[in-house]
This record gives C-alpha cells, structure tokens and sequence, in this order.
C-alpha cells in the first residue's frame, strides 16, 4: 500500500483512495505496523492537512503538530477523546460531529482525506457513493 501510494504521489496525483478491505486497509488485518507506516508516509510526502471522515479514534495513532487535522465523527463521545489529545498534544486542527449520510454541507479541503472503517461491514456502502 505504501509503495502504491508513493508511486501516485511521483507521477503527479494529489489524492488517493484507500479501500478499508482487501487487498488496503482491511481492519482486521491492519496492523501496527501497517499504521506507523502509513504515518510516515503521510509525513514523508509533506501532507500539510489531513480531513478524517467516521475518525473514531484514528488521529490519536495519526495526527501529530505538524498536519492540520480535520475530525469528523457521530460519536461525541470518541470527539472528546481526540480533542483532548490534540490539546495535550499541540495539535492544530478542528474536531467536529458530521454525519455522513445524512449531512449535505461542504467539508473542508484538505491534501488527504482518509475513510479508515466507516465502509467496513456497511451495508449502505453504494448508497452513500450513490448520493454524494
């Protein structure tokens, strides 16, 4: 997955796509490992922000002071939790509730946006892309 994304990068492409399944990011078989790599390459290819989509937890394993991270999530509860990381953490960034399925308003730009689990085990995976 790396090398794939470090290659769109070369040949100019500003964005790519990670299917949270085989063969990319399947979440039961995505490892630590998998994670810090995917942290370096964000970094190595000097990423300036990062917009979160379904976050849960995600930017507490990925954001760090030097990305702008955009969090959006259902959960207010995971939101708290990564607020209050980005504070101890001198994160910069916006942490916000956004559903997506059912919220129509614009979303920030950004150089990444990543969908880690929001599509795992959703049955209205086709209905969402149908809509958007």
């Amino acid at each position: 997955l790396d090398n794939a994304i470090r290659e769109i990068s070369k040949i100019g492409y500003k964005g790519v796509e990670i299917l949270c399944d085989i063969p990319h990011a399947y979440p039961p078989q995505f490892s630590e490992e998998q994670s810090k790599k995917i942290k370096n390459l964000i970094s190595d290819l000097k990423i300036n922000s990062i917009l979160d989509l379904g976050c849960g937890l995600n930017p507490v394993a990925l954001a760090n002071s030097s990305v702008y991270y955009y969090a959006c999530d259902i959960n207010e509860q995971d939101l708290e939790v990564v607020k209050q990381f980005f504070s101890d953490n001198k994160v910069k960034g916006d942490v916000f509730v956004y559903d997506l399925m059912r919220n129509k308003s614009p979303l920030p730009k950004s150089d990444l946006c990543i969908l880690f689990k929001y599509f795992f085990n959703r049955k209205d995976f086709f209905f969402f892309f149908y809509n958007y």
